[in-house]
């Protein structure tokens, strides 16, 4: 499972809700790429390697593409939590990207949401918020949304980087000097 910059909400079970629940909308983003594949052998398919080269920076060996998507998938679905490692993050990026690019309006709703709701109205209201009951909701709606995840599930923004640069250099260096900022 991916482990998400947080806590999202005070209350332990509600984050904990929150988080399967993310992590339910990745697989599933994820699942629909390998909707047409053999989840065991996807791997060594050359068709499943040509469905996914585009989630990946230019620069990526192709043939590590599908093992990291593979492994991507398989953390995604483990009940232990992990930090993406930067090409992961990408990947993800990527697979948001084209979930907003559909424009779905329509989001399955979270398990236990009006428990979440409670807890995160109780939030709003420990922090003073003038309408913690609006602003729940707006919250709860953009949890239940991959399209807003991009601000959500990513611990920084160095993945970006990738663009221009090989996971080994950006591995050697420092991700703030290389875009030009300090």
């Amino acid at each position: 499972m991916l482990q998400i910059p947080g806590p999202l909400c005070g209350d332990e079970k509600a984050d904990e809700i929150i988080n399967r629940y993310v992590n339910q909308r990745l697989i599933g983003l994820m699942s629909d790429i390998l909707s047409d594949f053999d989840v065991d052998t996807a791997e060594a398919d050359p068709q499943f390697q040509e469905e996914i080269f585009y989630l990946f920076p230019e620069n990526y060996d192709k043939d590590k593409q599908a093992k990291l998507f593979m492994k991507l998938y398989h953390l995604l679905t483990d009940d232990e939590t992990y930090v993406p490692e930067q090409v992961m993050e990408y990947v993800l990026a990527q697979l948001l990207g084209l979930y907003e690019e559909l424009g779905e309006t329509v989001q399955p709703e979270m398990p236990k949401r009006s428990y979440v709701l409670e807890k995160l109205t109780e939030d709003f209201k420990a922090d003073g918020s003038k309408n913690p009951d609006a602003e729940a909701i707006e919250y709860l709606e953009q949890l239940e949304n991959p399209a807003e995840y991009q601000d959500l599930i990513f611990w920084d923004w160095d993945f970006a980087l990738l663009e221009e640069y090989k996971e080994e250099d950006l591995a050697r260096s420092n991700p703030v000097k290389l875009n030009g900022t300090k």
